[in-house]
């Protein structure tokens, strides 16, 4: 199983940043780890850093957004199933 592309997101406003994130298609999990987020985006999100940086800055957000590897609990959260709060609890 693929792991997916993984990146850690920085904001003032982290719920609304979560919020943003959990309406793209493309982000498959948001998850809150202290200050920061860990959003878990499908493999085939071409330019996934920038694509959420536009995202966010033209909600009036200034991340910090980088690619980073996947800790323990991004490969739990890809293996057990992405998107539970749809309903869709699917391994990808």
């Amino acid at each position: 199983m693929p792991i997916p592309i993984v990146l850690e997101i920085e904001t003032a406003d982290p719920r609304r940043t979560a919020a943003l994130l959990r309406g793209q298609s493309y982000v498959k999990s948001v998850t809150q780890l202290g200050t920061r987020l860990h959003a878990l985006l499908a493999r085939d999100a071409a330019g996934a850093v920038k694509r959420v940086n536009e995202l966010l800055r033209g909600a009036g957000l200034e991340p910090r957004v980088q690619q980073v590897e996947a800790n323990l609990e991004d490969v739990f959260v890809a293996v057990t199933g992405f998107n539970r709060e749809s309903g869709d609890t699917r391994a990808a």
